[in-house]
This record gives structure tokens, C-alpha cells and sequence, in this order.
């Protein structure tokens, strides 16, 4: 099974990014109960990885 971001990119391009469900503990915690991107989680993971990921 896999989970699958969709985004719809410049021009109208579907932009998919797909993971395994395996995966997705790990992922979880960067979403709300609704499925919304948690920023406060992704803000402290940046400050947690530092400057090795742009978000």
C-alpha cells in the first residue's frame, strides 16, 4: 500500500509524491487530525535537521 500527495504544480502539472504505508508513522506526525500539514511539527523538524532540509 502506498499514501500519495497530490499538488498541483506551475501550469496546471500534477505533482505526486508517494510513500509505503510503512512509512507513514513516521510521516504522521507532521499532519493534523484532518489530514492539514502540522507547520509547528515541520517548523520543529527543520530546527531539529537544521540546514540539511528546505521546506
Amino acid at each position: 500500500m502506498l499514501l500519495c500527495a497530490v499538488k498541483t504544480g506551475a501550469g496546471g502539472t500534477e505533482l505526486t509524491a508517494s510513500v509505503p504505508a510503512s512509512s507513514y508513522d513516521r510521516l504522521s506526525r507532521f499532519f493534523t487530525d484532518d489530514f492539514q500539514v502540522d507547520l509547528a511539527a515541520l517548523a520543529a523538524f527543520e530546527v531539529e535537521v537544521g540546514d540539511d532540509v528546505e521546506l
